[in-house]
């Protein structure tokens, strides 16, 4: 949402376009006011106390947690901020937003090596948005207009996750990844893929475990490596019957010496092994260690997708911008089809305000429609807004509407487009099926009313 944020900044500007001075005016105080002075100073102070009061017992209300249960009709919201506006439906009668819902066809869950995976299958791509506690300990999925069919999957002990909850809403569906107690989120990425008729949402959540939690790891894989290690003596110890030792081999040994073959291992299983230590380290928050354990990892297998996306996050954690553009233009000469490190690196390139050279790295990216690479085309229209190319980011929007015509926030974008191109009529009609549609958070709403205020008559 911030770049959304950033565009409509950017579109406030231009329309003020450094308009005349205003006058301020000046509050005066008679003499004989003076007297009144300290019973208006206590009625400042008291509004404040209650406004302060009021903002803390909101923001406690909307960041708790509900009792963990696999399904719940609990009405609160688990984010800090809605998703969308709340509005009255009636979902089981076949009316209201969740009448034409998209489905929740699948869920997946486990835990692999030092993070968790979670995978959602859906008939259309959903609008979605994350919240992470403010604890650290759980984050939050709102799927705007979407309804849960698949059943949930048995969430067991582990060393990491506690559970998962799904609540069905009037505006969608809510689902909450919640860790162990002595656990927290460090950080998470996620990506939505098309799957033949259908979508994917992938999302990998990184936690963060105290020392004890990390020597339990390390011990465990240290006893797969000398497991691993004695299963492949034992095999080189007793060879399958037919294979024979070459005769310059048997000349020189010995005889009774057994024969040994020590497997060396190839720089794909180093680097491999290079990326696990990594991941280690960074979830026990040794930042330093993991990251050159990650670098260590490229270095021996420079294609090793995941050590190189783990590593760019660590990256932009820290601030360290340049290396991890350098990261991923590397990645990209690498393997061009790669379509989220494509995405990734544009973003940065728009913070850095490089504009011109995000938008034509993503014109460089192999041909795939709006259907098959919704991101890349919305992030095109968001970048066309903001160099000025209005047509191009209208037409944009209008591929993409072909596919979800109530995605409000690319009704949105087609209104802004069509009001700057010298379109004012279709702008409107534009902002009146947004406000229609799906997926505005209440601030868009509001602006898309503003602008509609100033263009209707």
């Amino acid at each position: 949402m911030s770049l959304i944020n950033q565009m409509l900044k950017d579109l406030e500007a231009r329309q003020q376009g450094g308009g005349e001075e205003q006058s301020v005016s000046v509050l005066r105080v008679n003499p004989s006011s003076w007297r009144s002075l300290p019973w208006l100073i206590g009625g400042v102070l008291a509004a404040a106390l209650l406004a302060g009061f009021l903002f803390w017992s909101q923001a406690s209300e909307k960041t708790a947690l509900p009792p963990l249960t696999n399904n719940s009709s609990a009405k609160p919201s688990p984010n800090n901020e809605p998703a969308v506006a709340q509005g009255a439906t009636d979902s089981q009668n076949g009316t209201g937003p969740l009448s034409d819902a998209v489905s929740l066809n699948a869920i997946r869950l486990r835990e692999v090596d030092s993070f968790i995976h979670f995978e959602a299958d859906f008939d259309r791509p959903p609008i979605y948005h994350f919240t992470l506690a403010k604890d650290r300990r759980s984050l939050h999925i709102d799927l705007v207009a979407v309804r849960q069919i698949a059943e949930l999957p048995t969430v067991t002990q582990g060393r990491w996750l506690a559970g998962l909850q799904t609540r069905q809403e009037d505006t969608g569906l809510a689902v909450s990844l919640i860790s162990m107690p002595s656990v927290t989120i460090r950080d998470f990425s996620a990506t939505m893929q098309a799957l033949g008729t259908g979508y994917r949402l992938l999302l990998d959540l990184y936690p963060e475990a105290p020392a004890e939690t990390l020597g339990t790891l390390e011990n465990q894989l240290s006893s797969d490596a000398e497991e691993a290690g004695s299963v492949a003596n034992k095999a080189a110890d007793d060879p399958k019957p037919g294979r024979e030792v070459s005769q310059q081999t048997a000349s020189t040994e010995p005889p009774g010496t057994p024969f040994q073959k020590t497997v060396k291992p190839s720089a794909k299983d180093l680097a491999e092994q290079a990326y696990r230590q990594g991941q280690l380290a960074l979830a026990a928050g040794q930042n330093q260690d993991g990251a050159a354990s990650l670098l260590q990892a490229l270095e021996l297998h420079p294609a090793h997708l995941e050590a190189r996306q783990a590593l760019v996050s660590e990256y932009l954690r820290e601030q360290r911008q340049a290396e991890a553009g350098h990261l991923l233009a590397e990645g990209l000469r690498l393997d061009p089809t790669q379509l989220i490190m494509r995405l990734r690196y544009a973003e940065l390139l728009m913070t850095q305000g490089a504009l011109e050279k995000a938008r034509d790295l993503l014109l460089d990216a192999p041909t795939r429609s709006p259907l098959a690479a919704p991101q890349l085309h919305a992030l095109l229209g968001a970048i066309y807004q903001r160099i000025g190319q209005y047509q191009a980011a209208a037409q944009e929007y209008q591929a993409l509407l072909t596919t979800q015509p109530d995605n409000g926030l690319w009704l949105m974008g087609l209104g802004i487009a069509r009001e700057h191109a010298g379109s004012p009529g279709e702008a409107v009609v534009a902002y009146r099926a947004a406000l229609a549609g799906r997926g505005l958070s209440p601030a868009l709403n509001n602006y898309v009313r503003q602008r509609l205020t100033v263009l209707q008559p």
